[in-house]
C-alpha cells in the first residue's frame, strides 16, 4: 500500500498545501478552516503553519513533497491556463441571418 503524499509550495509570506488530507491537517495546525485557491489548486496558508502541517504529516506516516516558488513565468501559465474557454457570441435576433 503506497503512502499518501502531501505537496507543499512555499510563495513567500504564503503557502499552498495540497493532496490527499490536506486540508484536514492544515484545519487541524491552523484551528479553522484554510481557503482554497482554485487556480493553483491548494489551500493557502500561512508559511509559519505550513511548517507545522509538514511536521504534523511527516509524524503521521505522509510522503512530504516541499516545492520553491513558482517563477513568474511558471505562475502567468498557471493562471492563464486555468482561465476557462471564451464563449461564442450570442445572437440577440433570433434568426441564423
Amino acid at each position: 500500500m503506497s503512502r499518501p503524499v502531501l505537496e507543499v509550495e512555499f510563495c513567500g509570506p504564503g503557502s499552498l498545501v495540497r493532496g490527499y488530507g490536506s486540508r484536514a491537517l492544515v484545519e487541524a495546525v491552523a484551528g479553522k478552516p484554510p481557503v482554497w485557491i482554485s487556480r493553483l489548486r491548494g489551500w493557502s496558508c500561512q508559511e509559519k503553519t505550513a511548517r507545522n502541517v509538514v511536521a504534523l504529516a511527516e509524524t503521521q506516516g505522509y510522503d512530504v513533497l516541499i516545492t520553491a516558488q513558482r517563477t513568474r513565468k511558471a505562475h502567468l501559465f498557471a493562471v492563464l491556463s486555468a482561465a476557462p474557454p471564451p464563449r461564442a457570441p450570442v445572437n440577440r435576433d433570433g434568426g441564423l441571418w
